[in-house]
């Protein structure tokens, strides 16, 4: 009697653990990286210009940085096939940490 109740109870507390996982797809992908591949566009109109990736399928993801110099450093690398890595942030922007070069002008 006592092994079958053991049993039960060790069934039901799995059940419990790896039945009511969360899945995949609803958790967070805060701090999750991913890699972009594309091309600096400018949106805009003067003096008010901002950099945007654009990739290859047309896709285009805000960036979020705030200092002009590092906005300035991004616009003089447009016409370049670029590949950006980074973390999606909750408001959609993309936070960029690092970047290299694939294909020049």
């Amino acid at each position: 009697m006592k092994k079958k109740a053991l049993a039960i109870l060790m069934i039901s507390l799995f059940s419990v653990f790896f039945c009511s996982a969360v899945p995949k797809s609803a958790q967070s992908n805060k701090n999750s990286k991913i890699v972009i591949e594309g091309y600096i566009v400018s949106k805009g109109n003067m003096p008010f210009v901002f950099p945007v990736i654009e990739t290859i399928d047309e896709t285009e993801y805000t960036i979020a940085e705030t200092s002009a110099s590092k906005k300035q450093k991004l616009l003089n690398l447009q016409g370049n096939l670029i590949r950006f890595t980074g973390t999606l942030e909750e408001n959609g922007s993309f936070k960029i940490k690092k970047y290299k070069i694939i294909k020049s002008k």
